[in-house]
């Protein structure tokens, strides 16, 4: 069975339960990262060109409301729906407050993120006609580095549910790859 802290009055601890109310509430976290940083580096090497762009964010929680929603047992045995993994070796089969929100689910939301990287080779002036003549391979999102267990860890920080992981929050980033040509005549 899932056990919550349980607070009388004053805001002091007096054990557990199984059934907390709004009084057993504590802030556990922030949903605004503490750090937001991003650095550009541009590298060149005779007709070569390198472009990459890393982001992130560090020091914030994100509550991971997927999660939680699909570590309800009662899930599987009511509707025959979908539940994680976790639920069978972590969780007793009876456990009805299992998606109850708690810290279980507030994650560590630091990241880092290549989110640009872009190879081009200059070919510089071809014949009479061709000024310039650059060939370039750009992949977006290239890779993250992160703890979090969700899908993204570059959740929403605004409206009413910062820092709260939903199926409808928002769509994940992609992974995009682009080759392209730059002609100058």
């Amino acid at each position: 069975m899932s056990l919550f802290n349980d607070y009388d009055e004053n805001g002091n601890l007096v054990g557990t339960t199984d059934a907390p109310d709004n009084s057993d509430r504590r802030k556990a976290g922030s949903a605004q990262p503490k750090l937001t940083y991003g650095w550009s580096n541009d590298l060149t090497w005779k007709n070569w060109s390198l472009s990459a762009f890393f982001q992130g964010v560090a020091g914030n929680k994100i509550f991971n409301a997927i999660r939680a929603s699909y570590s309800d047992p009662t899930l599987l045995k009511s509707f025959g729906k979908n539940i994680l993994a976790d639920v069978a070796t972590e969780q007793h089969a009876n456990d009805s407050r299992a998606q109850a929100p708690s810290t279980r689910y507030l994650e560590n939301g630091s990241y880092l993120r290549l989110s640009t990287l872009s190879l081009s080779y200059n070919f510089g002036k071809i014949g009479n006609y061709v000024n310039n003549l650059r060939v370039y391979a750009t992949c977006n999102n290239v890779f993250t580095i992160t703890g979090y267990k969700g899908i993204d860890p570059e959740v929403n920080l605004g409206g009413l549910t910062p820092g709260m992981d939903m199926r409808n929050s928002n769509y994940p980033r992609t992974r995009s790859f682009m080759v392209g040509v730059n002609m100058n005549f």
